[in-house]
């Protein structure tokens, strides 16, 4: 999820034409392999229909142990085929490769490739060549030869390596394991026109012998973009002990940006344009709202994270028409906005600021508030949801609940509940100096350790309440008959029915209390 470990697809369709990861692949050891679908999202097939040029499937490689498709450099020229035409940039614009593999090219197969275009002089290839002597990468005419001698990981048939290879501001790049080995040839004047690529045999002759796990082709990558990459295939295949120590994820993972509200292009959550890098969220992602005042008050919102800072100052939603959220965790500690969120499919949310107002429908399976501002609820849980309410100095943390069914509301510290909803299954439990108000209907079964609880409805239900300490005051009560469960009285509780009740409270069978 975002915030999470970085994956190619955080750097969206665009950026990352084509991720194809062997570890996607459901099939048995052995297999061959007829199709091979990317994961980025441009759902992307590579396949091959004749029997005797497909590849076959390695549920535990020669690199790390993990999947690959294994290409056996016969004369067949096993190869996958595709076609995508975003990698079609002709002399604009740069493509880089990232190559996970372990090529065991020997002395009956001078060289093996990953990539082609449709032709040799508007491709890119990545060649070993006389043996694993030398590795090159070519474009054209133009081409980087590098010997073996630049490389750190031992021997072929043993030797698995994490290259980039393409043209990169206008120069061929090659990079092994973050570190540059390329000199850098002019490759301005190539036209990368071709829209037909193949994994596992070059355009002109040849064919690739070994294992490939991932390659991932990148379109206009910045310089963080690929170290990004590099850092994620080091970690995943274990070779980060490998990179440089200047390398920028060395010694951790890289991971997820986070997606920054912008309203570039105005206030529909919907519009690519809208947020940084100019795409939309998706559930992987970390989202901001940490910035500027432009209000998001139409379309949605779905991602992994989402937080919402005191820098922003504009307004989510309104309160007639709440912007839906859904969001593994939602933060909302901006005390200069306002917010109006329906969630959908939360399991955590938290409102540390709510000064000018916090409004949450929807459901969620915790709530925690620790704003000494007023939060107002009105979610709709069917008995699944933890309310959580206090604040750290002890004075503070109202939420008014107007609506809904949380299974368990805990109070304390200085939080406030104000509750007119209930239903069978509620609990809540008050601590510290925490109070809880109940207005009108049925109030569920409670536990009082101290603070106040009010009560101002016409029944106390579910099974035995424990009053522990505190106060518990039905003295504000003008219903003319109050009914309640089993109440257990300790000797630190205080029940208080000296008020203006002109009804009664009656206690089942066994005794009625009147209060004056």
């Amino acid at each position: 999820m975002a915030g999470g470990d970085f994956t190619p697809s955080a750097l969206g369709t665009t950026k990352c034409a084509a991720w194809f990861d062997a570890s996607s692949l459901s099939l048995s050891n052995g297999a061959a392999v007829a199709s091979w679908t990317s994961s980025e999202g441009n759902s992307i097939s590579a396949t091959q229909g004749t029997a005797a040029n497909q590849p076959t499937f390695v549920a535990a490689s020669t690199i790390s142990g993990k999947p690959a498709v294994n290409f056996d450099g016969a004369s067949s020229f096993d190869h996958l085929l595709f076609t995508q035409s975003s990698l079609n940039v002709g002399t604009s614009g740069s493509l880089v490769c990232c190559f996970v593999g372990n090529a065991n090219d020997g002395s009956t197969l001078p060289f093996g490739t990953i990539t082609r275009g449709s032709s040799s002089s508007t491709s890119i290839q990545l060649l070993y060549q006389n043996g694993d002597a030398n590795l090159q990468v070519s474009a054209g005419s133009v081409s980087d030869v590098v010997a073996s001698s630049n490389f750190t990981e031992g021997t072929t048939g043993t030797a698995y390596r994490s290259i980039l290879f393409g043209r990169f501001d206008d120069k061929l790049a090659l990079r092994y394991l973050g570190n540059e080995i390329s000199d850098e040839a002019d490759a301005s004047a190539i036209n990368l026109s071709g829209t037909d690529y193949a994994i596992g045999s070059a355009y002109f002759s040849g064919g690739c012998e070994g294992e490939i796990s991932e390659i991932i082709y990148l379109v206009d990558p910045t310089q963080a973009d690929i170290e990004k990459v590099e850092g994620y295939t080091a970690w995943k295949y274990g070779l980060q002990t490998k990179l440089p120590d200047s390398h920028t994820y060395r010694f951790h993972k890289p991971k997820i940006d986070p997606i920054v509200w912008t309203g570039a292009r105005g206030t529909n959550l919907d519009v690519a344009l809208n947020w940084s890098g100019g795409v939309v969220p998706t559930a992987a992602d970390k989202v901001l709202f940490n910035s500027g005042d432009v209000d998001a008050t139409s379309g949605s919102l779905t991602a992994g994270s989402v937080f919402i800072t005191d820098g922003y100052t504009g307004s989510i939603g309104t309160s007639s028409s709440a912007r839906t959220f859904t969001a593994d965790e939602v933060v909302i500690g901006s005390s200069n906005s306002n917010v109006n969120i329906q969630l959908a499919s939360n399991t955590k949310a938290f409102v540390t600021e709510s000064a000018n107002g916090v409004n949450l429908s929807g459901s969620s399976t915790n709530l925690f508030v620790r704003s000494k501002d007023p939060t107002t609820l009105a979610l709709s849980n069917s008995g699944s949801m933890n309310i959580d309410v206090r604040h750290p100095s002890g004075n503070g943390g109202l939420c008014n609940h107007t609506s809904g069914v949380p299974l368990k509301t805990t109070v304390g510290f200085g939080g406030a509940v104000e509750r007119s909803v209930a239903a069978s299954g509620d609990t809540f439990e008050v601590t510290g100096n925490g109070s809880f108000t109940h207005t009108e209907g049925a109030m569920p079964e409670f536990t009082q350790r101290g603070g106040n609880v009010v009560f101002n409805g016409t029944i106390i239900d579910g099974g035995f309440s424990k009053l522990i300490g505190g106060v518990f005051s039905i003295d504000r009560t003008s219903q003319p008959t109050v009914e309640m469960n089993t109440i257990d009285v300790f000797p630190r509780g205080l029940m208080d029915l000296t008020g203006p009740a002109t009804g009664q409270v009656d206690f089942g069978s066994s005794k009625i209390l009147r209060s004056n």
